[in-house]
C-alpha cells in the first residue's frame, strides 16, 4: 500500500507565548505522526510531548540560527492509540511560535530514511541540501519556518501543501510528495518564497511485505524454519504476512 496523508494537517501560529497545542485522534494505530516546530528567538531550546503517552523520536535536532532569529526542530512518532491525545510544543522563550502536526499510513515500522535542513543563515529560494532516497516510493516531507509564498518542487514535481498558514500568509508551513521508484536518485526540495529561512526535510520509507505459504501437511519445524528464513530475508521495512494453505 503506497504511502498515504490522512486526516486534516494541522498548523498553528501564534506570537508571545511559550507553547503550541494541536489534538488529533489518529486514524490508525501503526500511523506515522510528524511535527515541525519553530520559535522565532534563536537560543530557544525546544521539547514536545503529548497526553498518549508517545515516545517523539528527534527527526531533526534543534538548529539555533541567529541570523534568522529562529530556533527550529521536528519530531515523529508511531500512533499507539486512536483516541484524541493533546500534543504540545514548548519553547524556552517567549517567542512567535509555530507548529505543524501531519499523519499518514502505509510507513515503515522504522520509517527514517534521509534527514537533511538548510544551514543557519541560508537565504534566497527556499531550497533543501541535496538528499538520496535509500528505497522506492518514499514520502518526502518538508517543512520551512518564513519567506514562503507556495509550495515548491520536490524532485522536479511541485508538492502538494502539508500544514500551512492561509495561502502561506505567514511564510510558513509544511509540504510532501509520495515519490513513485527513485530510489538512489539525488533530488531536492523547495518552496517558493525569498529571503532568509530555515528548511527541514526528511524521507520515509514505505511498508513492505514478505508473503509465504505453510502447506496443511508441515511439521511444527518446517513452518518455525519458514517464518525464520522469511524474518531473516526482510529488511527492517517489511512486515511479514502468514498464510496457511
Amino acid at each position: 500500500m503506497p504511502i498515504t496523508k490522512v486526516g486534516a494537517s494541522q498548523f498553528s501560529e501564534t506570537s508571545g507565548v511559550t507553547t503550541r497545542l494541536l489534538t488529533r485522534s489518529p486514524n490508525a494505530v501503526g500511523n506515522l505522526l510528524v511535527v515541525g516546530f519553530s520559535a522565532s528567538d534563536f537560543g530557544a531550546n525546544l521539547s514536545i510531548n503529548d497526553t498518549g503517552g508517545h515516545t517523539w523520536n528527534i527527526l531533526h535536532t534543534v538548529l539555533h540560527d541567529s541570523p534568522g532569529s529562529v530556533s527550529s526542530m521536528s519530531w515523529w512518532t508511531i500512533a499507539t492509540t486512536t483516541s484524541s491525545i493533546d500534543v504540545t510544543c514548548t519553547s524556552t522563550a517567549t517567542a512567535f511560535c509555530i507548529m505543524t502536526l501531519e499523519e499518514f499510513t502505509g510507513v515503515a515500522a522504522s520509517p527514517v530514511d534521509q534527514v537533511v535542513r538548510s544551514a543557519a543563515g541560508a537565504s534566497g529560494t527556499p531550497t533543501s541540501p541535496s538528499f538520496t532516497p535509500s528505497v522506492d516510493d518514499v514520502l518526502v516531507w518538508v517543512w520551512c519556518a518564513d519567506s514562503l509564498t507556495d509550495m515548491g518542487n520536490i524532485d522536479g514535481t511541485k508538492a502538494t501543501a502539508g500544514s500551512n498558514g492561509p495561502a502561506y500568509s505567514g511564510g510558513d508551513g509544511s509540504e510532501y510528495r509520495v515519490l513513485t521508484g527513485r530510489s538512489g536518485v539525488a533530488m531536492t526540495a523547495a518552496f517558493a518564497g525569498s529571503g532568509l529561512f530555515t528548511l527541514m526535510a526528511a524521507t520515509f520509507k514505505p511498508e513492505t511485505s514478505v508473503a509465504f505459504n505453510i502447506p496443511i501437511g508441515a511439521g511444527v519445524l518446517g513452518m518455525l524454519g519458514q517464518i525464520l528464513d522469511a524474518i531473516q530475508a526482510m529488511s527492517n521495512t517489511a512486515r511479514i504476512v502468514i498464510r496457511r494453505s
